[in-house]
């Protein structure tokens, strides 16, 4: 009886240690996948943010332009006098007060959130700073649930392979239980007439 649980003891840690494995080499390949989605979303959107700022440069778009855009917020400062020349982003702040680069805006009961981005502008002869806040909340809210379902099927698949690790190494282990089970039934009478099977 002791021999059988401590079997099953030493297959169920060898089945966790190769489950233990695989999280540690997939976890991170899903994280950098998230990473590199969200890379992909930003940088759509600073190139479009970017030509909105040549076209304002160049004259072809009015400032009022730049409210219509909801996805990026922008804030223009002139260099010097630090003037704010135009500002749709009142009431985007700083993560948590600090964190510049990530920002947030109350709407209603929602919280959107924000990356800061910044570019130079030369506005009707005067140097200006640009802050563009994109919004990335619906992105996070996307990637968030494809993660959730990613990491579900993970799971599950992880606990097939539990199981099925477990199975393959029973059947691995089945000559040493046989064997144990022909030590358990050997005495001192019976000493010839039971035999370890040792091949294989």
């Amino acid at each position: 009886m002791k021999i059988k649980k401590r079997q099953s003891s030493i297959v169920e840690k060898m089945a966790g240690k190769q489950c233990r494995l695989l999280l540690f080499f997939v976890v991170p390949i899903l994280i950098l996948t998230v990473a590199a989605m969200l890379y992909g979303f930003l940088g759509s959107y600073q190139e479009e943010a970017e030509k909105l700022i040549v076209q304002l440069e160049n004259g072809k778009i009015a400032l009022d332009d730049l409210q219509e855009n909801s996805r990026v917020n922008y804030r223009i400062i002139s260099k010097n006098e630090k003037i704010v020349i135009f500002n749709n982003a009142e009431e985007v702040k700083p993560l948590f007060g600090v964190i510049k680069q990530l920002c947030t805006k109350k709407q209603g009961n929602r919280v959107e959130l924000f990356v800061v981005d910044h570019y130079p502008l030369i506005y009707n002869s005067v140097e200006c700073r640009v802050e563009a806040y994109i919004n990335i909340t619906g992105h996070i809210k996307g990637m968030l649930g494809i993660l959730a379902m990613v990491a579900l099927a993970y799971l599950a698949a992880v606990g097939l392979f539990y199981r099925y690790s477990i199975g393959q190494l029973r059947e691995l282990l089945n000559p040493m239980k046989k064997m144990a089970a022909t030590l358990n039934r050997m005495t001192v009478n019976n000493l010839h007439s039971e035999r370890l099977d040792i091949l294989g």
